[in-house]
């Protein structure tokens, strides 16, 4: 309320006027011109080229994806041939899927798998990064003729017989 603002408080606008810095705006030179300065002599200023996009250290998709030796058909087997089932799991009929996510490096070499789905339990997730881990060089993926580092998702499935 009015009443209750001390009179002390309120700035008066003859008070605002006062402090301002200028009342008109003030123009630019409209006749200036644009100076490039130039680097003793190298000649005239020229713009950088743009940057070339990097390219990710690790790709999702390359234009020839990795491949294991054989194809799909023989890293089944090599799998099947290779896990062994974890008893905790056997012992309580645990079945499902674990995905496991890992990279093929330029060498072929198969390289940091982590677990993204345990869809089982009982270790089976620690029994299929083991083997993965123990897998064969692949082909490398290729972007641009050049070898390159390429994500590959695998699917393992543990089903009893």
């Amino acid at each position: 309320k009015d009443e209750e603002v001390a009179e002390e408080e309120i700035t008066k606008q003859e008070e605002i006027k006062e402090t301002q810095i200028a009342e008109k705006t003030q123009e630019g030179d409209k006749d200036a011109k644009v100076i490039i300065a130039e680097e003793k002599g190298t000649g005239p200023a020229v713009a950088p080229e743009p940057e070339q996009p990097k390219e990710p250290e690790i790709f999702d998709r390359a234009e020839v994806m990795p491949g294991y030796p054989g194809g799909p058909a023989e890293m089944m087997k090599y799998l099947s041939k290779n896990i062994k089932y974890p008893s905790l799991a056997r012992e309580n009929t645990m079945e499902g899927k674990v995905v496991v996510k890992f990279y093929v490096d330029t060498d072929g070499t198969v390289r940091e798998p982590v677990v993204l789905k345990d869809g089982v339990g009982g270790g089976c997730a620690d029994e299929a990064v083991r083997v993965i881990k123990s897998m064969p060089k692949w082909t490398p993926g290729t972007q641009r003729g050049k070898n390159v580092k390429v994500y590959y998702v695998l699917p393992v499935t543990f089903k009893l017989n």
